[in-house]
């Protein structure tokens, strides 16, 4: 079997023109090398060196066995090389998935980190449900999912990646036009009308455990079916939306979006990035380093 090392050795034989100085590049006996060169000689039936007193040069026959050889040794190198970037997370398949009302500068702002520290690793993101999305990473098929809360399950990690402001867009000839602010409390007896999908769906749970209990079923949400955009026309007299930050380029007059204040202060929408501990893709123990360092807001 013709292994690795007689490769190198031939290589290295006909670059110095000498077995005693090919043997001392590799720190054996003189002996050991050209024994070993022989021994592939007579494997492949084909003499690889014109051998005299002032030293060894190739055939025919070895010329072409040498062009070979280089072409091997250079593809076992490549193949190190990304067996080394795999391990070291700079190489490979990362899939995300992305649910709900998650704030997507913020999300934006990791994802271009990773990639520029990881230019060989394919990035990979899609969205849906968060059953489906939270089914996926258990089961192995998403390496990571960020949504707005923590998803639960067995061997889970998470991290905070950022929270968003959340604002609510209303009438600016409305009853709230000229305000600089709302609370939740000023959306009571309001009607909010959400977009369809996951992203309602937060923003629903959101308002639900933030209205004022005394009051919340006094004010209709109603989830439209519609995208953000086409929500965000519909609003007039004292209805409102939510969005977060990243949906401001859609606010045209007459309508404005105010930021909502609450006990703690002003209303957010955090991003939380969840994985599994059992997943061993180099890449992703990469990315949750860097969130991990602080390498990320």
């Amino acid at each position: 079997m013709i292994e690795l090392r007689h490769l190198h050795y031939v290589i290295a034989t006909a670059e110095l023109g000498s077995f005693n100085r090919a043997a001392a590049s590799f720190n054996i006996k003189q002996s050991t090398l050209s024994e070993r060169v022989r021994d592939l000689e007579i494997r492949l039936g084909i003499s690889l060196f014109e051998r005299s007193s002032r030293g060894v040069s190739l055939t025919r026959a070895g010329r072409n066995f040498l062009s070979g050889a280089r072409r091997v040794v250079a593809e076992v190198e490549a193949m190190r090389r990304h067996a080394a970037a795999f391990r070291a997370g700079k190489l490979g398949l990362l899939m995300i998935g992305m649910a709900g009302a998650v704030s997507r500068p913020e999300v934006d702002e990791l994802l271009i980190a990773f990639t520029r520290a990881h230019k060989d690793v394919s990035l990979e993101t899609c969205r849906g449900s968060h059953a489906g999305l939270s089914d996926g990473l258990g089961s192995g098929k998403l390496d990571a999912l960020i949504t707005t809360h923590d998803v639960v399950g067995r061997n889970l990690e998470s991290r905070l990646l950022a929270s968003g402001r959340l604002l609510a867009v209303v009438d600016a000839n409305g009853p709230f036009g000229m305000r600089e602010h709302l609370s939740w409390s000023d959306l009571l007896d309001s009607d909010i009308l959400l977009p369809a999908g996951a992203r309602g769906e937060d923003l629903k749970n959101k308002a639900l455990r933030s209205l004022p209990r005394s009051g919340a079923s006094s004010t209709r949400i109603v989830e439209q079916g519609l995208s953000p955009s086409a929500v965000i026309r519909l609003i007039e007299g004292d209805a409102a939306t939510l969005i977060t930050e990243a949906d401001l380029p859609l606010i045209a007059p007459p309508r404005r979006a105010l930021p909502i204040y609450e006990q703690t202060g002003l209303a957010r929408l955090p991003s939380i990035l969840s994985w599994s501990r059992a997943n061993r893709n180099p890449a992703l123990a990469a990315l949750t380093s860097m969130v991990t360092a602080g390498q990320v807001r």
